[in-house]
């Protein structure tokens, strides 16, 4: 089979669709260039489209948020938020531009019961709110957001949702201040950024009493590894990043810190373009986002 066909064939079914004529131009292109094949399959199998049909079905358990404010007001309100994180949907209504996607949001939370009826949660990290408003949709009796700041995003969304949930601004390592445990807790796109990832994960075993949820990028290795970043080397454009972990490593270190079980729930292909040719070549390239259950 020749590179064309090949090209061909992974896009068709990564995508679901026939190569345009453009980009099959493009991807020649880049063949004679000396781009290898692997990496042009690799650009398409997480290329945006990708994640997005990976991540669009389970946009069923999005929770359909309303408001007291009409749509020309949210419109209104969220064009005030410089640097939106999360992605909201509200009626017809949606912002725009945010860091994350919705059916990415939805798929990174598959594993969070749809009935949270009664239940208490703890959202770590919660940037702009989106999962402790959905845990609060869903019906738990209280959600505490917390973060290292307020992101001007959460308090938008909170007046626009008439949301009860609690913020407060703390660090993991000072979680017992708030003096409670919760049923469920959520930590989304944070342990990378953190020094001692032993100790966070410890913090949060001590604060969970059912179930807690992680989400991060995560090395394709079965050994139970992490590997170390140095400024800006995971990411260019971002110096907080210090640790990426195997699915095993992560695992590992639930259950010793106090979790009966743990399990990778899902992960997808993560798009890893911006890393140097020096880390994408090494043991520490990442190429997945995984997301975890961890349970008492």
């Amino acid at each position: 089979m020749s590179d064309n066909d090949e090209i061909k064939l992974h896009f068709r079914q990564i995508l679901g669709r026939e190569l345009p004529n453009d980009v099959e131009k493009h991807f020649m292109d880049l063949i004679k260039k000396g781009i290898s094949l692997n990496t042009i399959k690799e650009s398409i199998t997480s290329s945006p489209e990708a994640l997005h049909l990976k991540t669009k079905k389970y946009m069923n358990n999005y929770p359909k948020f309303t408001s007291k404010f009409s749509e020309k007001e949210i419109q209104t309100k969220i064009q005030t938020v410089k640097h939106p994180y999360h992605t909201f949907v509200v009626g017809n209504t949606s912002n725009l531009n945010s860091r994350t996607t919705a059916g990415y949001q939805m798929w990174a939370a598959q594993a969070i019961p749809l009935d949270l009826s009664g239940k208490t949660v703890l959202d770590i990290g919660a940037a702009d709110g989106f999962y402790s408003f959905m845990c609060e949709f869903r019906g738990a009796k209280k959600v505490v957001a917390v973060d290292i700041i307020e992101f001007e995003g959460f308090k938008i969304w909170k007046e626009i949702l008439n949301s009860k949930v609690e913020h407060h601004i703390l660090l993991i390592e000072e979680l017992n201040k708030l003096g409670e445990s919760f049923d469920y807790v959520i930590c989304f796109g944070v342990y990378y950024h953190l020094p001692d990832v032993v100790k966070a994960i410890q913090r949060i075993c001590e604060k969970t009493t059912i179930d807690a949820f992680l989400a991060g990028h995560i090395i394709d290795n079965k050994e139970p590894i992490m590997c170390y970043y140095d400024k800006y080397e995971m990411h260019p454009e971002d110096a907080s990043n210090w640790w990426v972990a195997s699915e095993s490593c992560l695992n590992q270190i639930a259950k010793r810190v106090g979790f009966s079980k743990a399990e990778l729930v899902n992960k997808i292909v993560f798009d890893n373009s911006f890393q140097s040719s020096e880390i994408k070549n090494s043991i520490r390239t990442v190429k997945n986002v995984g997301t975890f259950k961890f349970s008492k």
